[in-house]
């Protein structure tokens, strides 16, 4: 069974035993969410076996949260030539680990 959510403002495909990476989420290692944005589901065992929703469908998704995590350092490095302007900054996205636990109808 494959699944395509919303979470984030962003769209993932995602099917059962999955792990994922997203934007940060804030909750608490170990939690378990239930995110009720499914967009499509397909059953890949039976022909024809596929929900479409306008916009969401009424089936729920358990995931799971695993880690979170710091990406790599990102840096910014702006210069206007003969005027005695640099500036330097960077920063590190945050990201979050899921596991994709089950699709319920």
């Amino acid at each position: 069974m494959d699944a395509i959510f919303k979470i984030n403002n962003k769209q993932y495909h995602v099917s059962v035993g999955d792990t994922i990476i997203f934007n940060f989420h804030l909750s608490d290692i170990g939690k378990e969410l239930v995110c009720n944005k499914l967009l499509y589901t397909y059953n890949y065992h039976s022909l024809y076996s596929f929900n479409s929703g306008y916009p969401y469908l009424n089936f729920t998704l358990t995931i799971q949260i695993l880690d979170h995590f710091f990406g790599k350092k990102i840096t910014v490095f702006k210069k206007k030539r003969r005027k005695n302007y640099r500036r330097k900054y960077g920063y590190r996205y945050s990201y979050t680990v899921v596991k994709i636990m089950s699709i319920n109808f």
